[in-house]
C-alpha cells in the first residue's frame, strides 16, 4: 500500500449540516492510499478517511519511503 507524507498543515471544514467540528492535518502526519481516480484521491490513517481533489493532493502530499 502506497504511503504519503502531508507537507503543509491545513484545515478540513465539514459541511455546514455536520455535526462534526473541523480537522487539522499537521505537515509530517503519514497517510496510506486507499483509492486513486481521475479527479480525487482517498487517504487514510486507519481511523479518518479523506477524499481530496486532485490539486488539494498534488499541493499537500509527497510519496513516502
Amino acid at each position: 500500500m502506497k504511503m504519503y507524507e502531508c507537507t503543509k498543515t491545513f484545515e478540513i471544514k465539514p459541511p455546514a449540516d455536520s455535526e462534526c467540528g473541523s480537522m487539522l492535518v499537521h505537515k509530517g502526519s503519514l497517510w496510506y492510499a486507499v483509492e486513486s481516480g481521475r479527479e480525487r484521491t482517498t487517504l487514510t490513517d486507519s481511523r479518518i478517511k479523506l477524499v481530496l481533489s486532485d490539486r488539494l493532493f498534488k499541493s499537500h502530499f509527497v510519496r513516502w519511503g
